[in-house]
């Protein structure tokens, strides 16, 4: 389907479906579905595909969703891709003369990834993705070579060095989403001892509920973990692999579209790390989502010179201000906070190793979110319970 309507609308001598597709970005397609206007009957699925997949994109990939010249993937293909934020972090991760991207799909990181190499190559199994990507990357001046081949294969029959990336499904045919690295397609741990004598590095996406530790197990030469979260969603693992590599992998949490630095480490210094526990004082501190994920959990405490609430309440407190600290920083309005709840029209929720979750508290005292100010629920390193009202002050 998809590949029919690309090459249908290749061949078109008139832009009157572009213009038709830009003119009712705002429409409703199930409306235009049900109601097509005559002229456009015939091609009204593909219109309404088109205007869905450019909403989507609209965020996302801002360039894609405003290229007229471009015939935009489906969208759940749209869902799955890399944001322009991500693929533009990838590119600076990798460069030299080869690059092949075996998991090509939308093209998103492919075309990011091809402007640090002299040469590349786009592999993907489905015929149809590899007409779409080779007229959009023909009409975005990209000259990179495509074939329609799967990962495995390919990647046998590759000879010489590359550097090779991949972004495997993480969905079964039943929609299911999977995370172990046997579970996605193409199965990671039959790709990679392929590919290692071949290549000068492999850069690896991966689902950010993946385990660290578990990564670190499952992979040698791991040069770094880049775990990647834009305006403090996290929304990728990148696995840097060099087969030259060996030693204690670098962990980078970064927080793109804030103006936080990357806080990078090692697994040994968070291992050497101590941590101090206190009572709060005026200010507390929430790592960014990036470093949650990367477990740096003592190091943090012990770089910023901050007491942390307990063990297992990732929250942190000082009398001084921190300047410059990679998350929330919050600035206690009542350490006691059931007396006062009634005051606040509305408040945000944090709940840190606390019985209840942020939603189940907003339920219990009908809070609503919004504002600067925070109900923060946490225990203490003497395991009592607290809820405290605090002003994000960073």
């Amino acid at each position: 389907m998809l590949l029919h309507q690309c090459n249908k609308m290749a061949q078109l001598t008139e832009n009157k479906i572009t213009e038709f597709i830009f003119d009712n970005l705002e429409a409703d397609p199930v409306e235009l579905l049900l109601n097509p206007p005559s002229a456009f009957k015939k091609d009204i699925d593909f219109i309404a595909t088109q205007i869905i997949s450019r909403k989507k994109a609209q965020g996302k990939l801002p360039e894609w969703a405003s290229n007229r010249s471009l015939v935009l993937p489906p969208p759940v293909s749209i869902e799955q891709a890399s944001s322009a934020i991500t693929s533009q972090y990838k590119k600076t991760l990798m460069r030299g003369r080869i690059l092949v991207d075996l998991t090509g799909g939308t093209g998103i990181d492919c075309l990011a990834l091809s402007e640090s190499f002299s040469e590349s190559h786009f592999v993907e199994a489905d015929r149809a993705l590899c007409e779409l990507f080779k007229k959009n990357s023909k009409a975005l001046g990209h000259n990179i070579h495509i074939v329609n081949d799967d990962a495995v294969p390919y990647s046998k029959k590759f000879e010489g060095k590359a550097h090779f990336y991949v972004d495997p499904s993480r969905r079964f045919d039943s929609q299911k989403r999977v995370f172990l690295l046997e579970d996605c397609q193409p199965n990671l741990t039959s790709l990679i001892p392929i590919l290692l004598p071949k290549a000068r590095k492999i850069l690896v996406k991966l689902s950010p509920l993946l385990d660290i530790h578990y990564l670190q197990e499952q992979f040698s030469n791991i040069e770094a973990i880049h775990i990647l979260a834009v305006k403090s969603n996290c929304k990728e693992l990148l696995v840097l692999i060099d087969p030259a590599f060996t030693g204690d992998a670098k962990i980078i949490a970064s927080n793109q579209g804030s103006e936080q630095g990357a806080f990078t480490f090692q697994s040994r210094e968070e291992n050497l790390a101590t941590s101090t526990y206190s009572a709060p004082g005026k200010y507390i501190y929430e790592p960014n989502v990036a470093i949650l994920k990367a477990g740096a959990f003592k190091l943090i405490s012990d770089k910023f010179k901050l007491d942390k609430l307990a063990p297992q309440t990732h929250l942190y407190t000082s009398e001084k201000r921190i300047n410059r600290f990679p998350g929330k920083v919050f600035e206690i309005i009542h350490a006691k906070a059931k007396r006062h709840l009634k005051k606040y029209a509305m408040l945000n929720v944090i709940s840190r190793n606390y019985p209840l979750s942020a939603t189940e508290l907003k339920k219990r005292w009908n809070i609503k979110d919004g504002g600067l100010n925070y109900l923060l629920a946490y225990t203490d390193h003497h395991k009592n319970k607290h809820l405290t009202i605090a002003r994000r002050i960073s």
